[in-house]
Parts: C-alpha cells; sequence; structure tokens
C-alpha cells in the first residue's frame, strides 16, 4: 500500500515538473510574441515617416537647380533628426543586446528604403557617395563596421546600404534628365555621372551571388547608361559647364 502512495507521489512531481516546463515555455512564448509586435509597430514608424522623407526628395525632379536641391535636403535631413532619430532609438531600446539578427526581418526592407533616402539625402548635400558610417549616423544607430566594437543591438548592415545606394543610383538617372529639362543645372549632371560611375567602379568589385543584390546591380548598368546619354546628348549640342567650380552653368553653339 505505501509502495502505491509513493509511486503515485512520484508520477504528481514528475507531472508538476513537466507543467512548469510548458508554464515557463509559455510565458517565453507570450514575451517573445509582444516583443515582436512592439518592434513591428515601431518599423511602421519609420517605414511611415521614410515615406515623407521620401516624398520631399521626389520635389528635387521639379525644380533641379543647385539652390532648391540644397533646401529640400536641409529639409530631408531634419525630419531624419527628428522622427526617424525618435523611432530607431525606440527601436534600439525594444531589441535585446545581440539580437539583431534574430529580429531585422522586421526592419531591412525598411533600412533599405532608409538606406535610400539617407544616400540621396547625402548626395544633395555634399555631390558624393556617403560611407556607410555617414548613412548609419543619419539613421541614428550604428553601422556594421562598429558592431563588434560594442554591445550591438540595431544597426545598418552592409547589404542594406548597398541595396540603398543602387536605389540612389536610380533616382539619380531620373534626376540627371530633369536637370536639363526643368533647371538647366548642367554642372549636376556632370556630377551625377562622376558620382555613378565610382559607384559602379567600386561595386565591379563585388563577387555577387545570383540573389536580390545582384539583380538591382545589373539594373544599375542601365541607369548609368542613361546619364551617359544625356552627357553624350550635352556635348552634341555644346552644351558645357563654364567653371566647375561654381554652380552656373552656360551654353555654347556648336562651330
Amino acid at each position: 500500500m505505501a509502495s502505491a502512495e509513493q509511486e503515485g507521489s512520484g508520477d504528481n512531481q514528475i507531472d508538476q515538473t513537466i507543467w512548469n516546463v510548458i508554464e515557463h515555455y509559455q510565458k517565453e512564448l507570450d514575451g517573445e510574441s509582444e516583443l515582436r509586435d512592439k518592434i513591428r509597430t515601431v518599423v511602421k514608424e519609420i517605414d511611415r515617416d521614410t515615406k515623407k522623407i521620401n516624398f520631399i526628395l521626389l520635389s528635387m525632379h521639379a525644380k533641379p537647380t543647385e539652390e532648391n536641391l540644397k533646401v529640400i535636403a536641409a529639409k530631408a535631413r531634419k525630419m531624419f533628426e527628428t522622427a526617424i532619430h525618435t523611432s530607431t532609438s525606440a527601436l534600439k531600446e525594444a531589441v535585446p543586446v545581440g539580437d539583431h539578427y534574430k529580429y531585422n526581418d522586421h526592419w531591412r526592407i525598411t533600412f533599405q528604403r532608409l538606406a535610400f533616402v539617407a544616400a540621396t539625402t547625402i548626395y544633395l548635400e555634399t555631390g558624393t557617395v556617403c560611407t556607410l558610417r555617414e548613412a548609419a549616423d543619419l539613421l541614428g544607430i550604428m553601422s556594421a563596421e562598429d558592431k563588434e566594437s560594442v554591445d550591438f543591438k540595431v544597426f545598418l548592415d552592409y547589404e542594406d546600404y548597398l541595396v540603398g545606394l543602387v536605389d540612389m543610383s536610380a533616382e539619380l538617372s531620373r534626376l540627371a534628365r530633369n536637370c536639363i529639362t526643368f533647371g538647366d543645372n548642367i554642372a549636376k549632371v556632370y556630377s551625377i555621372h562622376e558620382c555613378m560611375n565610382k559607384l559602379t567602379l567600386g561595386m565591379h568589385n563585388i563577387t555577387f551571388k545570383n540573389d536580390y543584390l545582384r539583380k538591382r546591380y545589373d539594373g544599375m548598368k542601365y541607369h548609368v547608361k542613361a546619364v551617359e546619354e544625356v552627357i553624350y546628348d550635352l556635348k552634341i549640342r555644346g552644351l558645357k559647364v563654364t567653371n566647375s567650380n561654381s554652380d552656373e552653368t552656360a551654353a555654347t553653339e556648336p562651330k
């Protein structure tokens, strides 16, 4: 009789142990679900603000004078330093240390768009291709170059940065055409041509896999070609930059 009671007691202990494990696991699942919901909410805010910045940048095509491009870049930067920095700070608070790759599927596409608008903003400001660290600073996060030096949570990855640069090339290709159509900004066309040549040369050294970035890079070649056609047309018409150190341009008739 005593033996039966002991066996029953042992079974109860086993059942309780299993139940404790189940309860603990369920709590972890609930916590994980809440964390992912929080991340999704923050990423939606970032995505919404990214679209607003892109809308600001799109106005450069209507009046692509050098003065207006600087004004547009300043507006975009202000959005980065207020709305985007606030949201990326919230994202960094939500993501546990070292778990970037565990959750980055939630923000990868959004960060690629952010890299695109950041690179475009910096180009309008400086006329150069931004570095990975410059783009990350504008986003208010660290770059992949710095992730080993600190306890990282969220950072701008290499691939997201490169996708952003490729997307920028499409926008600059369109801007080059509109600089002639609407802005008479010949100097900017040559600046875009130089920028895209450097970008193409740099990315040519990458051994791509047959993946998403490779397909985007293949498309960039057509954007470069479109800018080269604008340059060729300018030379055929005898249009040139009169002073490379200023934004003033002039047209000369071919003789």
